[in-house]
């Protein structure tokens, strides 16, 4: 039986608005906590990148390594790092990334006597840099993509010609 290297995302980002308030997903991890479980279960060497508050395995290995992350800004780099720097075979790419981030997110606290308008940034997507990053230019590579509305198989047929994963598992 062939072990393989896996990279598995989970979890959802968060992204500050001010010192204490954050736009969050509340993704709680755990399709990918179960899915490193399995992994580990069937003898597979797995890197786990979640969120800070997401569900981590129930297994403990050797084979197993966690980093967290909380912004998309984190996420993006650990995983542009991580690609980089070893050889995987498959990518399941499960977490729940933000499509907005802050303009420019407040330092301090800000006032809640006072309303405020928030200026969000479009982030790019995640998945379709994988391939490029990876030290493996033929790594598979699994899509998650929560789909809503009568247009969800425009919009797997659109994350399938941009992102070009092997598999794309569609979430209702």
């Amino acid at each position: 039986k062939c072990k393989l290297h896996v990279l598995v995302t989970s979890g959802g980002t968060s992204e500050p608005i001010d010192a204490v308030r954050a736009i969050t997903n509340t993704s709680t991890g755990r399709t990918g906590a179960l899915i490193v479980d399995r992994l580990l279960e069937e003898g597979h060497s797995v890197h786990f990148l979640t969120a800070e508050n997401g569900e981590r395995p129930l297994a403990s290995s050797p084979d197993l390594k966690i980093e967290t992350f909380v912004t998309f800004q984190e996420l993006a780099a650990k995983l542009e790092a991580t690609l980089g720097a070893k050889h995987f075979d498959t990518v399941i790419h499960a977490a729940a990334v933000a499509d907005y981030s802050l303009v420019a997110p407040a330092t301090q606290k800000i006032d809640s006597e006072n309303e405020i308008t928030l200026r969000l940034k479009k982030n790019p997507k995640l998945i379709d840099s994988i391939r490029r990053w990876s030290q493996n230019k033929d790594v598979r590579i699994v899509a998650f993509k929560l789909t809503a509305g009568e247009d969800r198989i425009a919009k797997l047929r659109t994350l399938a010609a941009h992102a070009a994963p092997d598999w794309i598992l569609a979430n209702d």
